[in-house]
């Protein structure tokens, strides 16, 4: 049988590559090496640049709006608080409201709750 010829461009000539490979690679390998080295951060550490600061997010808001969005936010919440404790006694003594129903409708919502949950998970 006869032998397949082989290509002896990169077989060596002697135990030693011919000159013309041996240089290109040497080339590109210098031409990687610069690139690396250039984009390199310099020895010398630069200064770290300030932190950040939010105290200047307020300077374009009037004082007049901010100190009294504060105070109306409070009493706008007292007002909110008192009239949900007024409808919440106004159910619980309310002939009308049957809370086995409540109760029955809470538990359902909960059960979906969780085998949607269950449902979900398992995918």
């Amino acid at each position: 049988m006869a032998k397949k010829k082989r290509s002896r461009q990169h077989k060596t000539v002697g135990g030693l590559f011919s000159k013309r490979a041996d240089e290109a690679k040497h080339d590109a390998w210098d031409e990687m090496e610069q690139a690396f080295f250039a984009a390199a951060p310099p020895d010398i550490a630069l200064a770290a640049p300030a932190a950040e600061r939010f105290d200047d997010l307020d300077e374009g808001l009037p004082q007049r709006l901010s100190r009294s969005r504060g105070r109306r936010g409070r009493a706008e919440l007292r007002d909110a608080m008192a009239t949900l404790k007024r409808i919440a006694e106004m159910l619980a003594t309310a002939p009308w409201f049957n809370r086995r129903n409540v109760t029955i409708a809470l538990a359902s919502m909960m059960l979906l709750i969780g085998l949607s949950a269950v449902v979900f998970a398992s995918r």
